[in-house]
């Protein structure tokens, strides 16, 4: 059984009411003015506030679909992973201290650290490369998941990097060389070719960083 909406059923007496008096010759016309712009504005109200309230619930439904969207991501990725907030950028003073005293906690040379950060990103925490590669220490999705940590973080970013550094250089037994070919064309690539693989951009970049830690080593006094 339908039953009748209330509101409609009220309009729809307000309007033959309305019909009524302006039919009524023996009504004064300031009074059927004033009725009539009385009803209007009362029809025009409920319209206002029916449509706020239309608005409002595809708003609501919105925000609850981007959150039910956000939570998704979060639980595929396990990790707080969020694009760039300005708000957390670093100085490169300050990217540079925390990084030796990470270096130093993870027992790296901060040289080497810092050498590997400038060789990769610059010093830019919002680098993105074209292989997707991310922020400072440039670490590839994956890898940041392995690692546990937000990639766009800058501070988990340099925590993370400088763990898989520290991993790189204890599986190929404290070989910087080694460590450092096996950072830029990932591990396997250098177990393949028994050495630093054959790359241009790995081999060049083996002597970038190495070239680089020079001009770093009085952080590691």
């Amino acid at each position: 059984m339908n039953i009748p909406n209330v509101n409609e059923i009220i309009t729809q007496k307000f309007e033959e009411i309305a019909a009524r008096i302006a039919n009524n010759n023996n009504l004064p016309q300031s009074f059927k003015t004033i009725f009539q712009n009385s009803f209007t504005a009362s029809i025009n109200k409920d319209v206002a506030i029916t449509t706020y309230q239309q608005l409002s619930n595809v708003e609501s439904t919105k925000a609850l679909q981007n959150q039910s969207f956000a939570n998704k991501i979060y639980e595929l990725e396990k990790s707080s992973y969020t694009p760039y907030n300005l708000s957390t950028n670093l100085s490169k003073s300050e990217i540079i201290n925390i990084a030796t005293k990470k270096a130093k906690e993870y027992g790296l040379p901060p040289s080497l650290v810092l050498s590997v950060i400038e060789a990769e990103s610059g010093f830019r925490q919002d680098a993105i490369s074209k292989a997707g590669a991310i922020g400072l220490m440039q670490l590839m999705p994956e890898t940041a998941k392995a690692l546990g940590v937000n990639p766009y973080d800058p501070i988990e970013n340099l925590d993370g990097g400088i763990r898989y550094l520290k991993e790189k250089l204890e599986q190929f037994g404290g070989n910087i060389e080694l460590a450092l070919a096996a950072y830029n064309a990932g591990p396997a690539n250098v177990i393949k070719y028994g050495g630093i693989p054959p790359f241009d951009e790995t081999v060049e970049y083996v002597q970038k960083v190495l070239l680089l830690s020079q001009k770093y080593r009085s952080f590691d006094v």
